[in-house]
């Protein structure tokens, strides 16, 4: 149901298998990996206002990835296969204020170019070490696969960035909320509002900032 806690066992049998799976992928035992991002961000809440931020990217190249992370198009699938899409997911995670959304540093800058982008999109991460599965599950986000400290992460291809996406970003008098109806209305899809919104990139100037991913999606349903 969501709630990692609520089973009660010691060892879940079911990620038990995963990590197995993992151990077997020769492209996730390495600090580096490249893959084609659905786009996809993550933004954490433990810390807060500080929080872990990152890109989410499947070890996957020249396919469409865009499914991945389209929760509006998750009804015509099973359970088991919505697992399989983002446990493929490899997240990096660099802790970040939530301010420095304003004034971000290269990677920030990174992710948020990604965050606008409406195709898959080529990127590259460098970890710390190599990626490990901990627990995805959470009862108000999206699971993923395994995580790492990110060094560095660089856009392979440019993103295609729908055209009211770039001048709402660009506004900076604009409430978030006014921005968030704006681009529905515009038929920009739920989740890519969710996760420009996320990555700090709507709102007045100096109200800008990271909003965790759970609350983000609370804040534009």
């Amino acid at each position: 149901r969501g709630d990692i806690k609520r089973c009660r066992l010691a060892i879940c049998p079911y990620l038990d298998r995963v990590r197995a799976w993992f151990v077997e992928r020769r492209d996730l035992q390495t600090t580096n990996l490249f893959g084609a991002s659905p786009p996809s961000a993550f933004v954490g809440s433990w810390g807060y206002p500080k929080v872990l931020v990152g890109p989410l990217v499947p070890p996957v190249r020249d396919e469409d990835t865009s499914i991945l992370d389209a929760s509006e198009s998750w009804l015509a699938y099973d359970l088991a296969e919505i697992l399989r899409f983002r446990l493929s997911l490899v997240r990096g995670k660099a802790p970040r204020r939530v301010a420095e959304a304003r004034v971000p540093d290269s990677i920030l800058a990174t992710v948020q170019e990604g965050a606008m982008a409406s195709k898959p999109v080529d990127t590259e991460m460098w970890f710390a070490k190599k990626p490990s599965l901990v627990s995805p599950f959470s009862a108000r986000a999206p699971p993923s696969g395994p995580s790492a400290d990110l060094t560095k992460v660089d856009l392979a291809s440019n993103p295609s960035v729908p055209r009211r996406v770039d001048d709402l970003v660009s506004d900076t008098d604009v409430r978030a909320g006014e921005a968030v109806t704006d681009l529905y209305d515009h038929g920009i899809t739920q989740s890519q509002i969710t996760r420009i919104f996320s990555v700090g990139l709507l709102g007045t100037k100096d109200r800008r900032r990271l909003v965790p991913t759970e609350w983000s999606i609370t804040a534009v349903d």
